[in-house]
């Protein structure tokens, strides 16, 4: 026998209400919101009209969202462009938008920087294994920094620099 919890019905007002607070706590995407709204027992109209609202005054806006997820996802966690890209498209940015943030957000020689400071960590790490050839070092190398999201070309040019 499956228990349900009943969900509370909620007027639109204090829908619009939980959503603002929901917007203000952290940056969202329209996607997000709107699979948020979707929780609820709203009927459609009523879910354009507050997206509307969230919209029209500031709340939301995918353009800074991109931004900002672009900007803290390279500095704080380290992530390829790739990674960030497949991040944003899943929290529902179009590709323009991703591309056109990652652009703006993340220079070159940062980017380079950050990859290569990668390359040394792991590498260091991964020598210390023992029983390890040069080629699994490289390779276990390599399947991080995909993992991480950098371009495989930028891969190539930091192992022969170093």
């Amino acid at each position: 026998m499956t228990f349900h919890k009943k969900q509370k019905v909620l007027s639109k007002n204090d829908v619009l209400q939980k959503i603002l607070k929901y917007c203000t706590w952290r940056e969202r995407s329209m996607h997000e919101v709107h699979t948020k709204l979707k929780q609820y027992a709203l009927k459609a109209n009523d879910i354009e009209e507050i997206i509307s609202f969230i919209s029209d005054e500031g709340f939301v806006n995918d353009e800074r969202f991109s931004k900002i997820y672009a900007g803290s996802k390279f500095r704080l966690s380290k992530w390829g462009k790739n990674k960030i890209k497949a991040g944003l498209f899943a929290k529902g940015v179009s590709g323009t938008l991703a591309e056109n943030a990652i652009n703006e957000e993340i220079e070159k020689e940062e980017y380079y920087l950050c990859l290569k400071e990668l390359y040394q960590k792991k590498q260091a790490e991964v020598a210390l294994k023992e029983g390890l050839s040069a080629i699994d070092i490289k390779n276990r190398v390599f399947r991080y920094l995909l993992g991480k999201g950098y371009e495989m070309e930028l891969i190539y040019e930091v192992e022969k620099e170093l």
